[in-house]
């Protein structure tokens, strides 16, 4: 079967499961991606996976899914990895809503998930990105803030204050407001992630 993007995906969504079986299963999972080679591995996989069908939540999930499992992303990686978040384009998105083009100039496939997602594994992989990134980041966090739910919220600025990245007024401001919004809504229990406890 051919390996793509749902496979890509999928491969570490399952070792994350696996680690929060219990203590026993995340430290045999850090172990393991301490001292394999998986992380090489598939970052080479990777590269053929970006240059065929990728949606924006594969991007976005593999930061956040590399950063919980603390694998070692090289330079190489990363910088093919920001070229295909900034260039990448939603064409259902996009094609809803021609007129919104200009609005979504600024990773214009990232929605309010894929943002938090991001900046929760460079969080967990204690990677600052660089800041055309960051620029391009804060500009589609203002754009999606009504889309923004608590844990998003909490992911993105935790991120943040991990990698010490002072966001700019703009951001402070549409937070605040997503936030505020987030408070008037019912109380619900919320998903505790384990494995980066």
């Amino acid at each position: 079967k051919e390996y793509n993007a749902y496979a890509a995906d999928a491969i570490l969504r399952v070792l994350l499961q696996f680690a929060e079986t219990s203590d026993i299963h995340r430290t045999y999972m850090s172990e393991f991606i301490k001292q394999s080679s998986f992380s090489e591995i598939y970052q080479q996989r990777m590269y053929k996976v970006f240059r065929g069908r990728i949606n924006h939540k594969h991007i976005g999930n593999v930061i956040r899914n590399a950063g919980l499992l603390k694998m070692r992303l090289s330079e190489q990686f990363l910088l093919k990895w920001f070229e295909v978040a900034l260039t990448h384009r939603d064409k259902k998105r996009l094609k809803k809503m021609p007129e919104m083009f200009e609005r979504y100039r600024a990773l214009p496939s990232f929605q309010h998930q894929q943002l938090a997602n991001t900046m929760r594994g460079f969080g967990e992989l204690n990677i600052r990105p660089p800041g055309y990134f960051m620029e391009q980041w804060f500009e589609a966090f203002v754009r999606e803030e009504r889309f923004h739910q608590g844990n998003s919220l909490a992911d993105c600025v935790w991120g943040l204050a991990v990698l010490k990245i002072t966001p700019p007024f703009d951001f402070v401001e549409s937070w605040c407001q997503a936030f505020e919004i987030q408070c008037q809504k019912p109380l619900y229990r919320a998903r505790i992630d384990r494995y980066s406890l």
